[in-house]
């Protein structure tokens, strides 16, 4: 069942057909079990697979830099022993701010994305979270290009 507000949806943590396949190849995720189907959003988006999750986590630890995650899946942070580089530890409009506060958020993260000197990003083709900083997007579009693609997980480079 889906539960819908003005500004919200939130989804089963069980789907329909649920059941807990395997654990994950990953240190700091070793004892969870995976469920599958796991959906990357709804309407029914893609499922993520274990084997993406566990590869994307793999690439992020043996780079040892800083990254920024643009999407939900911001227990990569903790997988990878990675301070979150912004402020917000995933942007979802009406859930952490409000759309006025959106100017003064942009110019927050840019600052500290180029502070930390970010050269990694994250981005989930298809999230929950959505990203809507104009000035943050516009130096990603122009100083990142694409990298290795995990399923759902895109790397993007500078």
């Amino acid at each position: 069942m889906i539960y819908f507000s003005w500004i919200r949806a939130v989804h089963d943590v069980f789907p329909p057909g649920a059941h807990r396949s395997r654990t994950l190849n990953v240190p700091r995720l070793a004892h969870v079990r995976w469920m599958s189907p796991t959906l990357a959003a709804f309407p029914p988006g893609p499922e993520i697979q274990p084997e993406d999750v566990e590869a994307v986590s793999a690439y992020l630890a043996s780079r040892h830099e800083d990254f920024l995650v643009l999407g939900d899946a911001s227990y990569l942070y903790a997988v990878t022993d990675v301070a979150p580089p912004q402020p917000l530890l995933y942007f979802q409009l009406h859930h952490f701010y409000a759309e006025s506060d959106t100017p003064r958020i942009d110019q927050w993260v840019l600052s500290n994305l180029r502070r930390r000197d970010i050269r990694v990003i994250v981005r989930e083709k298809v999230c929950w979270s959505n990203f809507p900083l104009p000035a943050t997007e516009q130096w990603i579009a122009g100083d990142f290009h694409p990298g290795p693609v995990f399923g759902n997980f895109e790397i993007l480079l500078r």
